[in-house]
């Protein structure tokens, strides 16, 4: 019997809006506030160099001071005007998405899960496809709120009703500091075989848990067997049932076979699938 798993990658995807486009083409609510910030950030360019040349004109003289004013003025409210619209394409509730989450098993029979998460808070994640260069424009403080810190994460037992015990070490791992658009990769051994966990997140002061199932890693290239039972003993031509699990950590389409070994031959044996 083959267990089969998958992986709930949860993607954030976003479509980059270009200044110019063809007659006739749509764009969505989110493509117009792209368009729109790369407007303002372009009139914010403009009010910038032009206060510089006002400022350059007023050291040597040749302008009033009112000129200087008004460009001030002017590069002040562009600035404004850029922060609220940056603010209204990035308005979003702080949040972490799963790159992806791969079980694994190491020589000893140990199973450890490699968990990689990122904080996908915000609409659009990738600033520079859209033309955007935050260094050369000032980012509102708000966006530092994106950041988060004190992470905790920790898998749990999958239950209908909710999240069951902690079966994993360590218990919890901490991530000080993810950025906006960071990924981090957690490294988790399970105290408790599952094709599935649910994982248990806090940070921006809420608890977090999504159930996700898990990718097996195929680089190791094996087949595993569990029994239910380690040993059982039966009368004379009795009979004893080992209920086995298989799980595949391979992409390979070769076909595996199974077999006894060290059986005495005065005992007979098969393999039955369930299914069939």
């Amino acid at each position: 019997m083959w267990i089969l798993c998958a992986l709930v990658v949860v993607a954030l995807a976003a479509a980059a809006g270009e200044a110019q486009a063809p007659a006739g083409t749509s764009f969505t609510s989110e493509q117009q506030r792209i368009l729109e910030l790369k407007k303002l950030e372009l009139t914010l360019k403009h009010a910038r160099a032009r206060l510089e040349r006002a400022k350059k004109l007023q050291e040597a003289g040749l302008s009033r001071p009112l000129d200087l004013n008004e460009a001030e003025v002017e590069y002040r409210t562009a600035e404004v005007a850029f922060q609220q619209a940056f603010l209204q394409l990035f308005a979003d509730v702080p949040r972490i998405s799963f790159v992806s989450a791969i079980k694994s098993q190491a020589p000893d029979g140990k199973k450890s899960v490699r968990l990689t998460l990122k904080n996908t808070s915000g609409a659009v994640m990738d600033y520079k496809s859209f033309g955007i260069d935050l260094a050369e424009v000032p980012v509102p403080d708000e966006m530092k709120l994106r950041e988060l810190t004190n992470v905790s994460v920790s898998l749990r037992e999958y239950a209908a009703a909710g999240s069951g015990p902690i079966i994993s070490s360590p218990y919890e791992a901490l991530i000080p500091v993810l950025a906006v658009g960071q990924e981090r990769t957690l490294q988790f051994e399970l105290l408790k075989d599952a094709d599935s966990v649910t994982v248990a997140m806090t940070y921006a002061g809420r608890l977090d848990q999504r159930e996700v199932y898990l990718e097996k890693d195929a680089s190791a290239n094996i087949v595993t067997i569990a029994s239910a039972t380690f040993s059982q003993e039966a009368d004379l031509g009795g009979q004893a049932t080992y209920d086995l699990a298989l799980e595949q950590f391979t992409r390979a389409t070769s076909t595996f076979r199974l077999t006894v070994l060290n059986l005495p031959r005065q005992i007979n044996y098969e393999f039955i699938d369930p299914a069939t």
